[in-house]
């Protein structure tokens, strides 16, 4: 039986667990959701069962029997804990700000099995833009992700597994093969906090690559006092802040963050750093909050009180990437036919235009062979990347393909104007769209250019130098480094992105490396120098570090040969002018199939999976099937070497696995694209791997090539796997 200690206020437990999910932090997004929900699918025939459960905070009775005591006609055992006090992750409900939209139209950010409408239930925003805008390519409002996700995760019966407000801060492999986690409780009241050690079997982390935020330390001016804490904040607090301060309301129709009663507090100036989509997301917000517009849900500002312009001072740095480029909201496909721009980046025929996506032209290669030479010639590739990547007339005609769509992007934001004291000028993005490593996003609010344009926004390209309070108000002084010191500002916020590291402690430190996730080390260490011998730093790290260097060095000269030009930026790309000042770095994620640690699979060991560290523009169509692929490697049905179509992940060598890892790692670093995929043909790869047909809207080669993938393409993946594994 399992031991329980408590002691005091804070309570100590130790339970046994025999097969716990674990996805933690932002498990609540899609990907924690749809891993869970696939989970049980695969492992539990009657799932989901008629039962509905709330979640609560106890730890089911069969978590703490020993592992030899349970039946083996148990339910699978799952827990999901969330630091966070509601699910949805990025659109949880204490995250969400006024103008919050996705990135994606109604279609694209859902699951297979249900459609946004069905989740509505006739609610409808009252300031709802665009109502000429036809409903499939309207941009979707954060609240109703948020109330979307709440009512998906219902029908799958998932809240009964819920933990919320458990922050995982440690976790250990102990010499069983089980895991150890180390957790925080934190309860609505603070002087309830206790502490949890859990032991599970698996292990599935979530959080996702916006988990950290990158929050900047700013010094104050020489004989300046330091700057208010509450005036300087992340824009993840941007949305506490405005119910604190302008009566937001998340989620309409509901009073869990009821109005204040003080009066609201409407900043006079605000001051926004960086150029990525959030940045330009907030300056739309506060240069058109005197407007009043009824979606943003502020219901602390009376609708008959004027509201002087909030002057807004967004600060962006001169070096970096710069700004982002925004798409119009709104693009032609190949056809004429316009809809959404998201939509228009789900299909085939984007991702074989880009040179970032991984393509091998068709081209004749040797290959092991367990003939007597050892070798055989093989055919690989595509036709289409030969005919349009692999030869210099191609590539001629993609570059003036994307610098096309350069001028037509500028013309619509109008960054040549000389009207508006040339300020547009300012937000001109510093390299082509054909560079992968240029930041994108899509100018999806009302009125998104006339906000910018309007003569409240200022816009400054300089670093900040210092941040310092005012003794005699509660101000904020900023001062840029090109010696510009700005009005007295009410309010700082950084929208300067996030840290791509897991917020846990894993031990012992080298564990990190091991699971393929990202690590803090000195940047010596990385980029090694004659300095990098005196850097104190874990044995065992430093040794995995120099181990894929070398095969990192071996996978750069292969994809310089196969890809040729495609494998590096233009020559025209502007590099960063500023130097990195931060003595440490983050290592890259190390992940066979972006899930699974090399080290693992291996040993055999199909304990571990990580899921959401891709960037990609259409979110809930690579969730689906990454959680397939997740549910069969945990399971064992990667094993399986029966199954000629699919991979047979026993069948690979631990050379074959550090290769893929690597050569993935090594073509994010040369082209710029960073973890960052082109949706399909990563979907592709998966599904082949589950021995799955990758092409799901039929109708010939044209209509594969220009038809827009939804969620709903993939609807049936799960039921297709099983039959084909003869699953119940």
């Amino acid at each position: 039986m399992p031991r329980v200690v408590i002691v005091g206020s804070g309570m100590q437990y130790s339970y046994r667990v025999i097969d716990l999910l674990l996805t933690f932090f932002f498990y609540s997004g899609l990907y924690g959701l749809i891993a869970a929900k696939t989970y049980l699918q695969v492992t539990d025939p009657r799932y989901p069962s008629n039962q509905q459960c709330e979640n609560t905070d106890d730890v089911p009775q069969s978590f703490q029997r020993p592992r030899d005591t349970r039946s083996t006609h148990d339910d699978t055992d799952l827990l999901l804990l969330e630091s966070g006090s509601s699910l949805g992750g990025t659109w949880a409900e204490e995250r969400l700000y006024p103008n919050l939209l996705s990135q994606n139209s109604e279609g694209l950010y859902e699951f297979s099995d249900m459609s946004l409408s069905e989740a509505m239930d006739g609610v409808d925003d009252e300031g709802q833009a665009d109502r000429d805008t036809p409903v499939e390519d309207r941009f979707i409002p954060g609240w109703k992700l948020s109330r979307y996700l709440t009512a998906w995760s219902r029908k799958w019966n998932l809240p009964q597994y819920m933990r919320f407000n458990w922050q995982v801060k440690k976790i250990s492999r102990l010499p069983t093969k089980e895991w150890e986690l180390g957790i925080v409780i934190h309860p609505d009241q603070p002087s309830q906090t206790r502490h949890t050690t859990i032991l599970c079997d698996k292990l599935i982390l979530s959080p996702g690559l916006t988990s950290v935020p990158n929050i900047l330390n700013f010094s104050p001016a020489s004989g300046r006092p330091s700057a208010p804490a509450e005036n300087v904040i992340h824009a993840k607090e941007v949305g506490p802040w405005c119910r604190d301060n302008l009566g937001y309301q998340p989620i309409p129709g509901q009073d869990a963050h009821p109005s204040p009663t003080k009066p609201s507090r409407v900043p006079r100036r605000v001051a926004i750093y960086g150029g990525a989509k959030s940045s330009f997301d907030l300056v739309h917000m506060f240069a058109t909050l005197h407007l009043k517009d009824p979606s943003f849900h502020l219901k602390g500002l009376d609708a008959t009180d004027s509201i002087e312009p909030v002057q807004v001072h967004w600060i962006i740095r001169d070096g970096g990437s710069g700004p982002a480029w925004m798409s119009p909201p709104r693009s032609n496909m190949p056809n004429g036919q316009s809809i959404a721009s998201d939509k228009v980046a789900s299909t085939r025929f984007v991702g074989v235009l880009s040179p970032c996506t991984p393509l091998v032209p068709k081209r004749l290669t040797l290959r092991r062979s367990s003939n007597f030479l050892g070798w055989k010639l093989a055919v690989e590739g595509s036709w289409l990347a030969r005919l349009l990547h692999g030869n210099p007339i191609g590539r001629y005609f993609v570059r003036r393909f994307w610098k096309a769509l350069d001028k037509s992007w500028g013309d619509f934001a109008g960054y040549d104007s000389a009207q508006h004291g040339g300020k547009m000028e300012h937000l001109r993005p510093t390299n082509s769209i054909i560079y992968c490593g240029a930041p994108l996003g899509i100018a999806n609010q009302r009125g998104f250019w006339d906000a910018v344009r309007a003569p409240n926004v200022h816009i400054h390209r300089s670093a900040i130098e210092s941040v310092s309070g005012d003794a005699s108000s509660k101000g904020v002084i900023i001062d840029l480094a090109d010696d510009t010191t700005l009005p007295l500002t009410d309010l700082l916020i950084q929208a300067t992105g996030w840290k791509p590291n897991v917020p846990v402690e894993f031990t012992p430190p080298p564990l990190t490396l091991q699971l393929g996730l990202s690590c803090r080390v000195p940047r010596a260490i990385l980029t090694p120098t004659n300095s990098a011998q005196d850097v104190k730093v874990d044995p065992e790290i430093k040794k995995l570090i120099h181990y894929w260097d070398g095969i990192d060095s071996v996978s750069a000269s292969r994809i310089r040969r196969v890809f040729g030009p495609n494998s590096s930026p233009p020559k025209d790309v502007v590099e960063s002018t500023t130097a990195p000042t931060d003595e440490f770095e983050f290592s890259p994620y190390r992940l066979f199939r972006r899930m699974v640690a090399p080290e693992l699979v291996e040993e055999g060991d199909r304990s571990f999976v990580a899921l959401g560290f891709v960037l990609t523009a259409t979110t809930a169509v690579v969730a689906e099937v990454q959680a397939l692929w997740a549910a069969a490697f945990l399971t064992g049905g990667l094993d399986d070497t029966r199954t000629h179509d699919a991979l047979s992940i026993n069948a690979m060598s631990r050379s074959d696995v550090d290769r893929d890892v690597s050569e993935d790692v090594v073509w994010g670093g040369l082209t710029g694209v960073g973890p960052g995929v082109d949706t399909l043909n990563y979907n592709d790869m998966l599904l082949r791997d589950l021995g799955l047909s990758p092409y799901r809207m039929g109708g010939g080669f044209i209509n594969e090539l220009t038809s827009v993938y939804t969620p709903k393409a993939y609807r049936g993946i799960v039921e297709e796997w099983k039959a084909k594994h003869g699953r119940p």
